[in-house]
């Protein structure tokens, strides 16, 4: 029965998740254009780099827990129902008592953070980024809550709250020149409104189970959110860091410069990043049932299509990089471009590892990513010091692509040792035929077709990009589409046939 309901709920899982992971990275790209086309450069980079600040302060505020209690929120409702409700109260505790003091440290620190930045500018806007610390800290613990519950719709629904009122603010704050300050208070309203929400109407808070599986509990959350509270600072790093260290080498305009490349490079995985949040507790559900056959079957769709998905992205961006990004931001941000091109690596390889952090959670494996992680970062953060000093914002790209290299490497490895069978026959020919259909792709489109001056025609260019890709990938033999339609559609198998 367990196996028949996850295999049920994979495709709406999907669905719902794909819709749930899109809305916030549509709202903060909705966002980002608000403010670029009325605010210009600098008041672009003065935003981003407060939400890049703040961002590091949330990784001692969040501590990990939001990825444990989604894990174990997806175990117990296989075998253990009964300690549901005592881990969502045991998970707030635990998120408050770190996020509540280092709120106020960086309220406190505001100050001198402007002061070493060099950037009064900084210090009222790091003052509203201790309260982002505060209600984007307990909004992200909620979200994961619910879909660790699988409760795909109010997910969604919370998420499509989100995103309206936050950019109905933040168009209000561009209307009547609140400036960078009314652009933060309108995520704060929009984090807070839909986390109060949450835990009012959809996670469950009554009930209880016996003191000693209590106890358990509450142990295995505590290691389990260390292990994740490492993996998430080292990710944190890769994502936030390079913006802050090339505020205090370059200036808030560089930064806004290098944030609008970085952004159209995560707005475009959010299939893949919709991808691992369904995988998460999809890949738990069947770990904890036993069914390894069908973490491998999940785990092999899942690259395949990310593939189609990464030859994609990373054509329709190296044909269209310069139009996409002057005609969706302006003029003033045309280097943005190039910083867009040198991320065009990075997410092939992201797209690629997405399997890897679901797969080892699920696994009780997350220490391994969380090491892995680490020493990426730390290399990370090295390559930054060296080179945004002398390249900027180009140097933070190629420092990111060269950290992250490894991680998906050894990552993959440790993932095919655990989960037998995640690359199988034929699938090294495929990839290899996705690559050079990409590349042929790219050398006839940038040699034929005119480059459009006018956005309307970038997008329809994109589109057809697109549908000549796949269109030749499925020719020959790259892709096969009921393949690429399965990972959506998965059953978990049984042996002597399907399940339910």
């Amino acid at each position: 029965m367990n196996a028949k309901r996850q295999s049920g709920s994979l495709v709406g899982g999907y669905v719902w998740t794909f819709g749930s992971t899109a809305l916030p990275l549509l709202g903060a790209f909705v966002v980002s254009l608000i403010v670029a086309r009325t605010m210009g450069p600098r008041v672009t980079g003065l935003v981003n780099w407060v939400m890049a600040v703040s961002t590091i302060f949330l990784i001692i505020a969040k501590f990990g827990v939001e990825g444990a209690g989604s894990r174990l929120v997806s175990e117990y409702e296989v075998n253990a129902p009964g300690l549901i409700a005592p881990l969502v109260r045991a998970s707030l505790l635990v998120r408050l008592v770190f996020t509540v003091p280092t709120a106020a440290v960086m309220l406190a620190l505001a100050p001198a953070m402007a002061r070493f930045f060099k950037e009064p500018a900084l210090l009222p806007l790091l003052r509203i980024g201790a309260v982002i610390v505060l209600t984007v800290s307990v909004n992200e613990l909620a979200a994961l809550l619910v879909l660790g519950l699988r409760r795909f719709r109010a997910l969604f629904s919370m998420r499509l709250v989100t995103i309206v009122v936050r950019v109905g603010l933040t168009a209000a704050a561009a209307l009547f020149a609140w400036g960078g300050a009314g652009v933060l208070w309108a995520y704060v309203a929009a984090t807070a409104l839909t986390a109060a929400g949450v835990y009012l109407i959809a996670l469950p808070w009554r009930g209880g189970a016996p003191a000693p599986e209590t106890a358990v509990m509450r142990r295995r959350l505590w290691r389990l959110s260390v292990v994740l509270a490492v993996s998430g600072a080292s990710v944190t790093i890769y994502s936030m860091l390079d913006k802050v260290m090339i505020g205090y080498f370059s200036g808030a305009t560089e930064v806004g410069i290098y944030a609008m490349g970085r952004n159209l490079q995560e707005t475009s995985l959010f299939p893949m990043f919709a991808l691992v949040m369904t995988l998460r507790p999809a890949l738990a559900g069947a770990w904890a049932s036993g069914e390894l056959e069908r973490c491998s079957e999940l785990v092999n769709r899942s690259l395949e299509a990310s593939i189609w998905f990464a030859a994609v992205v990373v054509t329709v961006f190296a044909c269209l990089a310069g139009p996409i990004v002057t005609g969706l931001f302006s003029e003033a941000f045309a280097p943005s471009a190039a910083i867009l091109l040198l991320f065009l690596p990075v997410i092939a390889i992201r797209s690629i590892g997405t399997v890897i952090l679901p797969g080892l959670i699920a696994a009780d494996r997350a220490g391994i990513y969380a090491w892995l992680t680490f020493a990426g970062a730390a290399l990370n953060f090295v390559l930054n010091v060296v080179m945004i000093p002398k390249w900027g914002g180009r140097g933070a790209v190629v420092s990111t692509f060269i950290s992250y290299l490894p991680i998906q490497v050894f990552g993959m490895r440790t993932l095919a040792a655990q989960i037998p069978r995640i690359w199988r026959a034929g699938d090294t020919g495929r990839a290899i035929r996705t690559v050079l259909v990409s590349a042929a792709v790219w050398f006839a489109w940038t040699r034929l077709v005119p480059v459009p001056s006018k956005l309307v025609w970038t997008i329809v260019q994109s589109v057809l990009i697109t549908a000549l890709l796949t269109f030749l990938l499925v020719v020959v033999r790259a892709v096969h589409p009921d393949r690429v339609r399965e990972i959506m559609r998965l059953r978990g198998r049984r042996e002597g046939g399907e399940a339910g």
